[in-house]
């Protein structure tokens, strides 16, 4: 689980990085864990079918989350 985050931590990075050079990137959404399970009991108690048991983040979340609003 470890090496895992440590892979994770260096997608984020590099999607930083590439935003921070290039203003975006193209790194493909990629997987950042697993849905919890009290997640995966609400939505099948609502009917909400999910396309994957995984979360994943993109590029352009990650673009999101640090505009100058967010930091504040």
């Amino acid at each position: 689980m470890e090496s895992e985050a440590k892979s994770i931590e260096k997608l984020i990075a590099a999607v930083l990085d590439d935003i921070n050079q290039k203003g975006f990137s193209s790194v493909m959404p990629f997987s950042i864990g697993n849905v919890e399970n009290r997640m995966l009991q609400f939505a099948e108690v609502n009917g909400i079918e999910l396309a994957s048991s995984e979360l994943y983040m993109s590029a352009k979340q990650l673009q999101h989350s640090m505009r100058a609003s967010k930091n504040a």
